[in-house]
Order: C-alpha cells, then sequence, then structure tokens
C-alpha cells in the first residue's frame, strides 16, 4: 500500500493512501475515530448497567414494607456511575 526504501540505516515508508493536510493518513483518522465510538459505546452500556442495577436495588424486596433508603448506599452507586463517565470519556 506504499513504498518503502532504506537510506542511511533509516526505513522510509510513504503511505499510498491520501493524507490530510496536517500530513496524517485520513484511514488511520477513521481508524482511531472507530475506536473512539466504539470506547464511548462501551462506557455508555457500562453507565447503563449501573443505573439497572441501582433500578433493581431501590425495587427490591428490602423496600417493599419500609421504603426509606439509606443516602450513602444511593450516593455510592452514584459515585460509581459518575466514575464510569469521567473514566471512560477521558
Amino acid at each position: 500500500m506504499g513504498w518503502q526504501w532504506t537510506t542511511q540505516g533509516t526505513v522510509v515508508s510513504v503511505s499510498s493512501y491520501p493524507l490530510d493536510r496536517y500530513g496524517g493518513s485520513k484511514v488511520n483518522y477513521i481508524k482511531q475515530l472507530q475506536l473512539d465510538k466504539q470506547e464511548a459505546l462501551d462506557c455508555l452500556a457500562k453507565a447503563q448497567l449501573e443505573v439497572t442495577e441501582l433500578r433493581v436495588y431501590l425495587e427490591s424486596s428490602k423496600f417493599w414494607e419500609d421504603t426509606t433508603v439509606q443516602v450513602g448506599d444511593v450516593q455510592n452507586r452514584i459515585m460509581e456511575l459518575r466514575h464510569i463517565l469521567v473514566e471512560g470519556l477521558a
């Protein structure tokens, strides 16, 4: 997909892919966007799972008669969700 030669002990490659205006390959840019998209989708799936687990917890038989919850329990789960989102978007 390109040419390669050696000059003074250094391998030089020229890609046959078109370069963008900054000299980078558009193919590499597209691949990076695809990877970024997949990472964002994975992060979203983890966040959705965490929200579902919180709902299951709040709808559990533990709260059928006494509907009060410990604020700390909910805050811990919200902090875990926040961690997932912040780490996933970093």
